[in-house]
């Protein structure tokens, strides 16, 4: 499963790089994905630097994902 994440976040930052479309729907994809290991981080990791980490984790990609909504205009 690590190769397959790890090749789609290489298209993913290639799609931000590029401004491509295809970004959009992959950001989103993305932070589902993110959001979904970090809740099962944070069941089995319970520590003040697991918060941290959440929210890290989770607002960077929900926050490029927004930021490509907002811009979906300029995405070619």
């Amino acid at each position: 499963m690590r190769p397959v994440f790890g090749f789609l976040l290489l298209i993913y930052a290639y799609g931000i790089w590029a401004m491509r479309r295809y970004a959009l729907p992959v950001a989103y994809i993305c932070a589902g994905c993110v959001i979904v290991n970090m809740v099962l981080f944070s069941m089995k990791n319970r520590n003040a630097l697991a918060i941290v980490s959440i929210v890290v984790g989770i607002g960077i990609p929900l926050t490029t994902a927004i930021v490509l909504s907002r811009r979906s205009a300029d995405l070619t």
